[in-house]
Formats: C-alpha cells, structure tokens, sequence
C-alpha cells in the first residue's frame, strides 16, 4: 500500500473516532438538557474536539440530533435483537407474537436515552425538521416491517395485501401505546407496572389482529 492509500485510511479511520466521540457526547447532552440548550461548542467540549471537527463531519446541529437518534435506536434494536436469537425461530403463532411484542415494548427500559431523546424531539418540535423527522419515521417504519413480516409469514394462506394492511394499522396502535406508556414512565420517574403495561399494550393490539384475521378468513 502506497503512502497516499495509507494516509487516506489514517484519514477515514480518525474520522470514524472522532464521529463516534462527537455522537457520544450529543446523546448525553440532548438527553440530559434538551436540544436547544445543547450547543455545538458544548458538544465539542465534552467530545473534546474542535468545533471546526463537527462541521467537518455534520453540516448542522440537525444532522447531528439525527444521527443520534439512528444511533440509538440501533442500539436499542441490537438489544431486542439479541434476545430474539434466543428464539431461533420466527413467531409461530398470534399468542407467540405478542409475548414478542410485550418483550419488545418492556426492552426499552434499557434504552432510557432513547425515549428520552424521541420526547426531546416531540417536546421541542424538531419533529418539523426533515431530518430528524425522517430519521423518526424510519426507526417506526422498521418496527412496522417487522410486524409484517411475522404475520404474513403466518397467515400465506390470505391476500398478503390485507394482511398487511392489518399490520400496519396495529403498528401504528401499538406505537401510540408504547409512546404513552414510556411518556408516564417518564413524567412519574418510575418504571412500576412498566411489565404489566407493555404486557396488557400487547394484548389489545394483537386481540385487535385476531379480531381483523378471522374476519379476514370468514370473508
């Protein structure tokens, strides 16, 4: 490899550190103070790089709350994912998915920062900026596919098109659950009854699916 090849690896690979520094220090401050109160200078300081390294590597604040949140949730995902492996096998019935989904939804109190930083979000409306938005929209989106794809790997014998359309309406309300449910866990600074909530969130959503599902069948 030539001096330039290496360089440029050099280059790309302290970039890597320094990104990886800069959205670790973002996520505890948003979390901890907001986004308005969270300054670019503040999150270099705590990164303990230059500012003019942030802008080296995000073109605004905006980007950088956007990327916190991906970064997040992916950490929040792998958590789910990596008690899901324990299951080995996908869903093979609706009693078996909403285990899953109570699982799911009770996993995030491990991911505090995460709610925190989606509340952040809503709180002060950087829900209408395109960025953190979209960034909002695929982390639900992800949860929607994942219900989809668990029914209409259980239900081939349907119109996939309705099935799917019956996963997403009870993605959307499971969300809505989830969203409330981590809101009061929030505001009451307590995780009591957080099981049972997420235990009983599941219940309803999926009685709702098997209410659609036989009618579905009966049709």
């Amino acid at each position: 490899m030539g001096s330039a090849a290496k360089s440029d690896t050099k280059s790309k690979k302290n970039d890597r550190v320094t990104r990886d520094k800069i959205l670790s220090a973002a996520e505890e401050l948003f979390a901890q103070n907001g986004y308005a109160a969270t300054s670019i200078s503040k999150i270099a300081k705590k990164a303990g790089v230059l500012s003019g390294s942030i802008y080296w590597i995000f073109d605004s604040k905006d980007a950088i709350f956007s990327a916190v949140l991906i970064n997040s949730s992916e950490q929040w995902k792998q958590i789910g994912e990596d008690r899901d492996s324990l299951y080995g096998t996908e869903p093979h019935d609706l009693d078996e998915v909403e285990e899953r989904m109570a699982k799911s939804l009770y996993v995030l109190k491990e991911s505090p920062t995460f709610v925190k930083l989606i509340h952040v979000a809503v709180v002060e409306d950087k829900t209408e900026n395109a960025e953190v938005r979209d960034a909002l929209r695929s982390l639900r989106s992800g949860w929607t596919q994942e219900i989809e794809k668990d029914l209409v790997a259980m239900f081939t014998q349907l119109p996939e098109k309705h099935v799917r359309a019956i996963a997403r309406r009870y993605a959307r309300l499971l969300m809505a659950i989830a969203d409330g449910i981590f809101i009061r866990s929030a505001v009451e600074a307590t995780k009591s009854g957080l099981k049972e909530m997420c235990a009983t969130a599941a219940k309803s959503v999926v009685a709702g699916i098997k209410v659609e599902i036989e009618a579905l069948e009966n049709s």
